[in-house]
């Protein structure tokens, strides 16, 4: 049912509390208080909030559990910084393995898919292949980008290992990357981790490119993708 409701009170990193009126159910505010804590690297989530009346609330349980299973899900799939050196992240598609492999290593389809939101590809040359070169263009909304990838080891279709740039002509970076493709029950679980050669190498990626919030975004495109290829 649609609700609305008031911020209450936010704590950065540790409350939020909020008020939540049911359209259906006018005169009973719910209360919410959602607390954060650190628990060893870990997060704990602890939701509280005061019950609707009848079938509304119910069901509260349930979709509260729902949702933070979704959450869950969501965080999984998300990039995250490994050691000193390393952005890794890992997510599962609902393709064929074939496919993922297909609409990452042809030129045709990375047009569509690789880079953040606003971007598109250029693909000059792509040999996948130990010691194949991919040499692209990354147009982004601000201006263009030029990228060299040298693939050292390709084991179709369950394995990509390429060094990304390294050279005057292209954009200054320098790092490795792995993609695992593993089968998982019919969908396609992908690990990716970009090893950089120092930290400062990688905090300059993350800060000057964005890299955590553009490898999610294009992880995200390349899910949008793969279900415009299974549905067409």
């Amino acid at each position: 049912n649609p609700f609305h409701g008031v911020y209450r009170e936010i704590v950065r990193n540790e409350r939020i509390v909020f008020t939540a009126i049911l359209d259906n159910l006018p005169d009973h505010e719910l209360l919410t208080t959602v607390t954060f804590a650190d628990e060893g690297g870990k997060t704990k989530l602890t939701v509280r909030q005061t019950t609707p009346p009848g079938e509304a609330g119910r069901g509260q349980n349930q979709g509260w559990s729902e949702t933070l299973e979704r959450l869950a899900d969501h965080l999984g799939s998300l990039a995250t910084l490994v050691g000193d050196r390393e952005i890794a992240a890992v997510r599962v598609f609902d393709a064929p393995r074939d496919l993922v492999w297909k609409v990452w290593t042809e030129p045709e389809h990375i047009a569509t898919w690789w880079g953040p939101k606003g971007f598109t590809t250029t693909t000059h040359k792509m040999e996948v292949k130990p010691g194949g070169v991919w040499r692209f263009v990354m147009h982004g909304p601000d201006r263009d980008y030029q990228n060299k990838v040298t693939y050292l080891e390709v084991v179709k279709p369950e394995r990509l290992v390429y060094k990304h740039g390294g050279e005057k002509e292209v954009e200054p970076v320098n790092f490795q990357v792995t993609v695992i493709f593993a089968e998982e029950g019919g969908k396609t679980r992908v690990d990716m981790r970009m090893v950089f050669p120092s930290a400062n190498a990688r905090d300059y990626v993350i800060k000057t490119y964005g890299a955590m919030e553009g490898l999610n975004e294009t992880l995200a495109r390349l899910e949008e993708y793969l279900t415009k290829e299974l549905t067409s």
